[in-house]
């Protein structure tokens, strides 16, 4: 048994390093791309998810097409830009085939997919009939790693007409 006691601990902090990314701490996992360092300190570490082949470089315009083929769903712009941790705000535009804004709501859903969560803050979605834009405020993004949102356009009747879906690398 003596020979295990450094083992032990080790052991321990380690499994700690990786499970702990989504306990509200930023303690990055595998999943994140990140690495954890376990020092005399403690658990420390960077996430880095800018080479993930999923995530979207964000330039003002970004579009994304909608997975119906039925509309495209543009970022027009992002404060801060790109997306950072922490509170965001989104003009987007959507159109048709036609170049035209159709009419509808505007739904938005934020989630980590390597995590299998979304954000605590539920973002408020806002229409401006001179501009012809939604503004999404807070898009609340907790913590680093890959960020899904999928914007969702629905009719009056609530029926879906097409989503878009951008994923952006929160770093941290």
């Amino acid at each position: 048994m003596r020979a295990h006691r450094g083992i032990l601990p080790f052991a321990f902090a380690l499994a700690f390093a990786f499970t702990g990314a989504c306990s509200g701490h930023d303690a990055p996992g595998p999943a994140d791309g990140g690495h954890a360092v376990i020092g005399a300190g403690g658990i420390s570490g960077e996430v880095t998810c800018a080479d993930d082949p999923r995530v979207d470089t964000y330039v003002a315009g970004l579009t994304a097409e909608g997975e119906r083929g039925v509309l495209s769903f543009r970022i027009d712009s992002s404060e801060p830009a790109p997306p950072a941790k922490g509170g965001n705000t989104w003009e987007v535009t959507v159109l048709d085939a036609d170049g035209n804004a159709p009419a509808g709501n505007l739904g938005i859903t934020l989630d980590m997919p390597d995590h299998g969560h979304g954000s605590q803050v539920e973002p408020e979605v806002t229409f401006d009939d001179e501009t012809g834009r939604f503004t999404i405020v807070p898009l609340y993004l907790f913590m680093a790693g890959v960020w899904r949102i999928e914007l969702t356009l629905t009719s009056d009747s609530d029926k879906v007409v097409d989503r878009g879906t951008f994923h952006f690398c929160v770093e941290g």
